[in-house]
């Protein structure tokens, strides 16, 4: 409570970083509804670098609220499940991080890197997957990363419809074949 009351406290909020670690699976439960609140709050009151960690034994799903800020340029997740959206909106966001983060499946990351249309820079880090699905021929033309232009992709285990990486200047990707 004593953090949301800092929070209204302020009109505009720019930059937010915020580190959560849980050891006790009773405070998990608790603890992170009020971690939403706090998020939601500052992605009303416009801000642009957002910075969440994670350090939990369950796992918690990622605010939703997150995905339609209009004024987010810069966006690191760290031990997220990112899941239950049928949309991205996030026209300002030119960096964005996932490290140690779990999507539903490949389409969802299609899906949420089509949502960031100026997007310059992508780190997937440790990025997992609950279900394996193989992306159409179409789906994996549609995705058009033109403003690309740094890519790390080490420790991604997922089909990564490569074409849309033409425009990066600077590529880091490491492909595991079992």
């Amino acid at each position: 409570e004593f953090v949301y009351s800092v929070l209204l406290k302020l009109d505009s909020i720019k930059s937010f970083r915020l580190k959560v670690g849980y050891d006790n699976s009773d405070l998990e439960n608790i603890g992170f509804p009020s971690v939403a609140k706090w998020v939601d709050h500052v992605v009303q009151r416009g801000v642009e670098n957002l910075c969440l960690t994670l350090i939990a034994s369950i796992d918690m799903k990622l605010p939703i609220r997150i995905l339609s800020c209009r004024t987010l340029v810069t966006l690191n997740l760290f031990g997220f499940v990112v899941k239950g959206f049928s949309s991205v909106r996030l026209p300002s966001l030119k960096v964005l991080r996932f490290d140690t983060c779990t999507l539903q499946n490949n389409r969802d990351l299609v899906l949420f890197l089509d949502g960031c249309p100026i997007l310059e820079d992508l780190d997937l880090h440790t990025l997992e997957f609950v279900s394996e699905d193989s992306l159409t021929y179409q789906e994996c033309k549609s995705l058009s990363l033109s403003k690309l232009t740094k890519a790390r992709m080490p420790w991604v285990s997922c089909h990564f419809p490569l074409e849309a990486l033409y425009n990066v200047e600077e590529l880091h990707l490491q492909i595991n074949k079992v």
